[in-house]
């Protein structure tokens, strides 16, 4: 199969060139097949939802770790104190003791 190759003088095309880009449309195909193929995307799309998890994760626990820190300085908030229960209190003095 190979594409038609326009007969004008003005604009000479070698076979070289013709072979080139000919070389370069099948790889172009293939990867156009490789991308919209079911394997391919369900493969991204688990990769990408396991980033997803572990950054959610990772945040979760940067946020975990700043309120655990302070929980010291908004406990002189009265609304806050609402919140703090003693249980709460006590997890987080046995857990971050240097937070005392």
């Amino acid at each position: 199969m190979s594409p038609a190759v326009p007969s004008s003088s003005h604009h000479p095309v070698s076979e070289q060139t013709v072979r080139e880009l000919n070389r370069q449309l099948v790889k172009l195909d293939r990867r156009l097949r490789r991308r919209v193929s079911v394997r391919f995307n369900l493969a991204m799309a688990v990769a990408q939802g396991a980033a997803a998890a572990i950054g959610a994760t990772i945040v979760a626990g940067i946020l975990v770790a700043w309120l655990a820190r302070s929980v010291r300085t908004i406990e002189d908030v009265p609304v806050l104190n609402l919140l703090i229960t003693p249980e709460l209190k006590e997890a987080i003095d046995t857990n971050y003791p240097e937070t005392k």
